[in-house]
């Protein structure tokens, strides 16, 4: 076929004013900056709520370096959860990337929760089930969802 995958730019600019989208920055980048500098232009002047995260700590540590008016967040593995002493560090890190949330797993998001208080927002990871939507409503926290029952999460 002679198709090809729309650019970021492009989907941005295809959708209407203040579509929230999530940006899952997924590299290992040789160049952090740069690979910043490029997500910098491709979400420039668009009409989209755009909030960013990573599990990569120096493509977060551009992303706090290059100050876009966006929120950012940090993605927590689910591995580091294990218990409250286990995940101190990994958000005292966070917390020295001065983010506006943190993404933990659903399965640890009552553990991050109790951790950083009820005013930081918090952005679950991967919902997938009744389960885990329950444990995410219950700590407060805003859904990342696969494969999720839509009946699920609209009111009636």
């Amino acid at each position: 076929t002679d198709e090809r995958i729309p650019t970021l730019t492009a989907v941005l600019s295809a959708l209407p004013a203040d579509t929230p989208v999530l940006i899952e920055l997924k590299a290992s980048p040789g160049d952090p900056a740069a690979y910043i500098d490029a997500l910098q232009m491709a979400v420039f002047g668009t009409r989209a709520a755009i909030a960013a995260m990573s599990f990569v700590k120096p493509l977060n540590t551009a992303l706090q370096a290059a100050a876009l008016p966006h929120p950012r967040g940090v993605l927590f593995p689910p591995t580091a959860f294990d218990a409250a002493e286990a995940t101190r560090p990994m958000i005292e890190d966070a917390f020295a990337l001065s983010p506006t949330y943190l993404a933990p797993h659903h399965s640890q998001v009552a553990t991050v929760r109790s951790l950083v208080g009820p005013d930081l927002p918090l952005a679950a990871w991967t919902v997938d089930t009744p389960e885990a939507l329950a444990a995410v409503k219950k700590a407060n926290a805003a859904i990342i969802f696969e494969h999720l029952d839509p009946a699920l999460v609209i009111a009636p």
